[in-house]
């Protein structure tokens, strides 16, 4: 479905398309709803489905043995045996959640228009630019294409929250829904997203956004994403942590 490159299980970039803020309220074009729309969509099937496409007995199954290699004092051949048993198990969650997209009810996710006042609020905010900006520059999360933008720009948006709404993010098998506050989190479904302004290459081909999933309690992240648009869709090619809760 996606072609992605992950750098570990808690890192990742992606590229995304600008926006446009007016009113406090996301009024962008077309193009730009279809980015916001690709790279969700992507996000949630990449890291998050298959707590709605739940597991069966083979998904527990292939865990287990994964998490017996990894623990094996000694093992024949054992890096190689951790990543066969890892790819098989990543095979089988994808046919899960592939099989779950075509089913009843859809998966419930909220939108909030600002990010959680834990990461972000107005004390934290320069702290937290400082840190997207060397991230970024320590990481070299931004080669290619990337000439034209300055490092202290980029910082500067990720910062910001992209005030979309559920009409924005139009998804055939997620229910997304409006939250103002953390009290919907005991039917929080998938959890709460968050998405940032994006920054756009020259181009247009290139983006950097961050966002926020919230799933309650001690449960969330926050990544930087660096997308590309290829064939006319907008695709993550790496995700970047920056938090995690």
């Amino acid at each position: 479905m996606y072609s992605v490159t992950v750098c570990s299980a808690a890192s990742c970039i992606i590229i995304v398309a600008a926006l446009a803020l007016k009113g406090g309220i996301f009024h962008g074009t077309s193009t730009e709803r279809d980015f916001y729309h690709d790279v969700l969509e992507q996000v949630v099937f990449d890291r998050y489905y298959a707590r709605c496409a739940g597991e069966d007995a083979e998904t527990s199954r292939l865990f287990e043995a994964y998490r017996a290699q990894w623990l094996a004092d000694s093992m024949p051949d054992k890096n190689e045996t951790i990543r066969k048993t890892y790819h098989a198990y990543n095979r089988h969650i994808d046919a899960v959640k592939r099989k779950r997209l075509m089913e009843s009810p859809r998966c419930l996710l909220y939108y909030r228009q600002d990010f959680d006042g834990r990461t972000t609020s107005d004390a934290d905010n320069p702290k937290l630019r400082k840190v997207f900006i060397d991230n970024i520059r320590n990481e070299a999360l931004l080669t290619e294409g990337w000439n034209d933008v300055s490092i202290d720009a980029i910082g500067d948006s990720l910062i910001l929250p992209a005030l979309l709404t559920p009409e924005d993010l139009k998804i055939d098998y997620l229910d997304i829904r409006s939250a103002k506050s953390r009290e919907h989190i005991r039917d929080s479904g998938l959890g709460f997203v968050t998405f940032s302004k994006a920054v756009f290459n020259k181009h247009r081909d290139r983006a950097v956004v961050y966002y926020e999933m919230l799933c309650g309690g001690f449960c969330g992240e926050g990544q930087i994403l660096v997308v590309q648009k290829k064939m006319g869709r907008w695709y993550v090619t790496r995700y970047f942590q920056q938090m995690q809760t």
